[in-house]
């Protein structure tokens, strides 16, 4: 993916504060072929 597919998947994904799931799902999986994540107890990656 290119970085301007990524930054139109980002900006069009629902992620108000609390509710950042879809966001941290596309993150995720972007970089889950650089990284290993994690998540913290309030939701952080």
């Amino acid at each position: 993916m290119d970085r301007m597919s990524l930054f139109k998947e980002l900006t069009e994904a629902f992620g108000v504060s609390g509710y950042e799931d879809d966001v941290v799902n596309i993150l995720k999986r972007h970089f889950a072929s650089h990284v290993t994540t994690t998540r913290d107890k309030i939701g952080s990656i």
